[in-house]
């Protein structure tokens, strides 16, 4: 069991021709990791998915989500969407409106959240 101070993470992105742009950082708890995200610039959409991968696959068992701001098709959207990652993946799936609301399949699409934390 250890704990580790905030290391970067590269994540691989799922429905973007051009991938967002932003710092995204890691750290390791017992028993858990936060994920933190400095927001950059959206990307450019080809599908109506979204999403990118985790540093570590999460617990057999566990899934975590919370709620998001986003922005879809250049403007900011007036509800929340939502992130989540299920148990035993390491891939992230964002969604335009609660509960997995599909995104615009162009233009520029992007998530706002600071700490996300899930059991490994």
């Amino acid at each position: 069991i250890y704990e580790t101070r905030l290391l970067d993470w590269v994540p691989a992105w799922t429905g973007f021709s051009s991938n967002p742009t932003g710092t995204y950082q890691y750290r390791v708890f017992p028993g858990r990791v936060m994920l933190t995200h400095s927001s950059g610039a959206g990307g450019t959409s080809n599908a109506i998915t979204f999403k990118f991968t985790a540093p570590f696959n999460a617990l057999l068992g566990a899934a975590s989500s919370q709620v998001i701001n986003v922005q879809d098709a250049a403007g900011n959207q007036s509800t929340p969407g939502h992130m989540e990652i299920t148990a035993s993946s390491k891939s992230i799936d964002c969604y335009k409106t609660f509960y997995r609301g599909t995104w615009t399949g162009s233009s520029t699409k992007d998530v706002f959240w600071h700490e996300f934390t899930y059991e490994i």
